[in-house]
């Protein structure tokens, strides 16, 4: 077992992102892919797709974060490509 050194306490004050970062992302990956399918974990406010190797999704929602990479991180995307989340 792994003890964390980090106190809970630590992380008062720090404000969580409602972006995330996509990479490993097929080349022939389009910004309506990415819409279509992180689309289902909440509002997304941009979606960016950076030289169609990786991509930052921006969320309204700051659940649909946690959502988006308890789903999707490790997962097969559009073309067969498995992502990091």
């Amino acid at each position: 077992m792994v003890e964390s050194n980090v106190d809970d306490t630590s992380m008062q004050g720090i404000e969580k992102s409602n972006q995330i970062y996509v990479k490993q992302l097929d080349r022939n990956t389009t910004e309506e892919d990415l819409r279509s399918k992180f689309g289902e974990f909440g509002t997304i406010n941009s979606c960016e797709l950076k030289h169609n190797k990786y991509a930052f999704i921006d969320y309204t929602e700051a659940d649909a974060v946690d959502k988006a990479i308890a789903e999707m991180n490790g997962a097969k995307f559009i073309n067969g490509e498995t992502i990091v989340v």
